[in-house]
């Protein structure tokens, strides 16, 4: 039931995507190489922030979940590029289970390509509630911008 919960919200978060005029739907090309499906979105919601949703799960059905993102950019230049740091919310679950995480990430954007594409990395730690562990996070997207420019 929860994988069929899963699938669902990513399609229909798919289909609402063009509901945003100038995000980036962003895909991990790593975790590809494990089996594990990873989409999101990233929107500007100011000079110097933006929100990203993710979702994943591995093609197995056995693993999924999602993270929210909310990206503080404290370079000079624009969101959603440079230098960032940001707060995570996210929910992690498989067959039966399922723990909240709460961690942070540090992170560089880069946006290229008459800012049509963006690829990122960042690291950060994540604390897994109701069970005392800290684990490593790690990013590395690759965006395409959908609709107009900054």
């Amino acid at each position: 039931m929860k994988k069929s919960i899963f699938i669902l919200t990513m399609v229909v978060m798919m289909f609402s995507i063009k509901s945003f005029a100038q995000g980036y739907i962003k895909l991990n090309p790593v975790s590809l190489a494990f089996g594990i499906m990873n989409l999101g979105y990233e929107q500007t919601l100011g000079e110097h922030q933006s929100l990203q949703v993710k979702l994943y799960g591995h093609t197995s059905g056995e693993l999924y979940g999602a993270r929210l993102i909310y990206k503080f950019f404290v370079s000079n230049k624009p969101a959603p590029e440079g230098l960032y740091l940001a707060p995570i919310v996210g929910y992690v679950g498989s067959e039966g289970d399922g723990v909240a995480r709460v961690g942070g990430l540090i992170g560089y954007q880069t946006v290229f390509s008459n800012d049509k594409i963006s690829f990122e990395g960042g690291i950060g730690p994540a604390y897994t509630v109701g069970i005392p562990t800290v684990l490593p996070i790690a990013a590395l997207n690759i965006g395409i911008r959908i609709g107009g420019g900054r």
